[in-house]
């Protein structure tokens, strides 16, 4: 099992070892793909995908912790909407350009943790998605 204060104590280590000391670098614990997260608006997906009229759309995962494979999960829609391969450093911005951040919150509570972790960061910009 991770053991995550060892892992953060080892990383506030490595950068004051690099010199980094300024405040506004705060460290926020991902635990899951970011895919995971986006799998919850089919809504956001389809508009990316431009699939508004086809009969097999992908739909919202209600349970997106569930998707083993998030990103093969989308790999596999993009390739059968024929728009090539789902590429993260693309299309994860596109999606969440376009996510239903309320939909996101019902359905995903480690966004819920990670929004909220950002909102309490030190030097916090404010978000595109404040509530």
């Amino acid at each position: 099992k991770p053991d995550m204060a060892a892992d953060v104590a080892a990383i506030e280590d490595s950068l004051r070892r690099a010199g980094v000391t300024d405040p506004c670098v705060y460290l926020l614990c991902v635990n899951r793909m970011l895919e995971t997260l986006l799998l919850v608006d089919a809504q956001a997906l389809n508009a990316v995908l431009q699939i508004a009229q086809q009969k097999q759309k992908p739909r919202s995962k209600s349970r997106p912790a569930s998707v083993t494979d998030p990103k093969g999960f989308l790999d596999g829609w993009f390739q059968e909407a024929r728009k090539g391969r789902y590429l993260d450093y693309v299309h994860a911005r596109r999606i969440a350009e376009v996510i239903d951040f309320k939909r996101l919150r019902g359905h995903a509570p480690e966004f819920v943790a990670f929004e909220g972790g950002l909102n309490q960061a030190p030097c916090a910009p404010p978000l595109a998605w404040q509530p």
